[in-house]
């Protein structure tokens, strides 16, 4: 004697459960290692930031004198300074980025451009000061031949190269 068995009964595919609200890790936040971690990240914060001044060494070959070191070297150390902060706050990467672009202007400005400020803040004066200085470095650039004298356009170039530079090595 044979037997059929009735047709199994169709139920919908259980819904993929949501993951453990634990396991889901934060990748908006940097993290910041506990305990003796923390004179590691120190450590490896003040190496960046000397080997971002032993790039600013090498450009004792671009420029015709030393002028150029002190501008730069401030726009670093205030660069990786930010950068550090930030990470330690755990602030994202977003607001990072406007901070420490917030912060570049202004030192960028008081360095070069403080006489065009309103209570030290950027005006369009320093806009247009800034714009005029980097055409000219541009006009300059097709003609001279490092060693270069240290002209504030060049010097703003290379400032826009250090803030990028701190923010991406950070």
């Amino acid at each position: 004697m044979t037997s059929t068995l009735p047709p199994p009964i169709a139920t919908a595919p259980e819904p993929p459960r949501p993951p453990d609200a634990t396991s889901i890790p934060d990748r908006t936040r940097s993290t910041i290692p506990p305990g003796p971690a923390r004179s590691h990240l120190l450590l490896t914060e003040l190496s960046l930031w000397a080997l971002t001044l032993a790039a600013l060494f090498g450009f004792c070959r671009i420029f015709d004198s030393w002028s150029f070191f002190a501008p730069l070297a401030t726009l670093a150390t205030v660069g990786h300074l930010t950068a550090a902060v930030c990470r330690r706050r755990r602030l994202g990467i977003l607001l990072s980025l406007g901070i420490s672009t917030v912060i570049w202007a202004l030192v960028t400005t008081w360095l070069f451009f403080v006489e065009t400020t309103f209570a030290l803040l950027p005006t369009s004066d320093t806009v247009s000061s800034a714009r005029t200085q980097l055409d000219g470095a541009w006009s300059a650039f097709r003609e001279i031949v490092a060693p270069a004298p240290v002209l504030t356009g060049f010097l703003l170039a290379g400032a826009v190269a250090v803030g990028v530079g701190c923010f991406l090595a950070d």
